[in-house]
């Protein structure tokens, strides 16, 4: 009798219930505790870094066309001081041909040339009539500094340089590069000096990427964005640079180029 009252209770319909919904339960607990598990890994896996420990881009230091010395161009307003010859000192500008006048000396090329260099130049000069000339130039008005993008951008024209300006930025004041430009073969002209001029080609893609620096420009660089690739820089100049410079520009220098070998 005792044995059969157990099968009954054994099959009762609410025990068996209960029993299955404690294995439930038990798998329940089970699979919550795989899921946190597996949810712990995966943050941890997928977990944004900190942002000091994300590696900058990879950007080439490109202090070969950094800024350089500010260089007189034609409109500058000087002044030309003397410590000890006061009467001497004169306010001028400089003219479209790069010149000043000054006593006693007459005509001196400015254009083209750093204030400071222009300083010695002239004390040497003076040296020949004043036994301690001390001669200073002051910049007392900037003409305004401008560069040149031509090619394949949406407005071809100058740009205004009021600081630090990139061939990016040039080019983006310009309307930006049209479909059709070769961003991986832009083309800049420098003048880098009397008689002096260099022809650097530049790969865009690779900056818009992180993967080089931007190029800083220098007042009066000449960019030209092409439609296919430059094979011959020299005819490229000599066909394209020269028509993209308006003619009414005053230069301290012109750009004017024979083939390169």
């Amino acid at each position: 009798m005792t044995r059969a009252r157990f099968d009954r209770v054994s099959k009762d319909p609410e025990r068996v219930t209960v029993k299955e919904a404690a294995n439930e339960c038990r798998a329940i607990r089970v699979g919550l505790c795989l899921i946190l598990v597996l949810s712990t890994v995966s943050c941890a896996y997928f977990e944004r870094p900190d942002p000091k420990m994300i590696p900058a881009p990879k950007a080439t230091p490109d202090s070969a066309y950094l800024p350089a010395t500010y260089l007189l161009t034609p409109g500058d307003l000087l002044d030309v001081r003397f410590f000890y010859n006061e009467e001497l000192n004169d306010r001028l500008p400089v003219r479209p041909d790069g010149m000043i006048t000054l006593q006693l000396i007459g005509d001196v090329r400015a254009a083209g040339v750093a204030p400071s260099d222009l300083g010695k130049h002239l004390n040497t000069e003076f040296a020949k009539f004043l036994p301690h000339p001390n001669v200073a130039i002051i910049v007392k008005e900037y003409t305004p500094q401008q560069v040149f993008v031509g090619g394949e951008v949406e407005r071809p024209g100058s740009v205004v340089v009021h600081g630090a300006l990139t061939t990016t930025q040039a080019i983006l004041e310009r309307g930006g590069a049209k479909m059709s430009a070769r961003l991986g073969h832009v083309v800049l002209v420098r003048y880098e000096g009397p008689g002096e001029m260099s022809i650097h080609v530049l790969d865009l893609k690779k900056v818009m990427k992180g993967d080089v620096a931007d190029t800083m420009l220098r007042p009066y660089d000449v960019i030209y964005v092409p439609k296919t690739p430059i094979a011959q820089l020299g005819q490229f100049v000599e066909q394209y640079i020269n028509n993209i410079v308006p003619d009414s520009v005053s230069f301290p220098f012109v750009y004017r180029f024979t083939a390169l070998d």
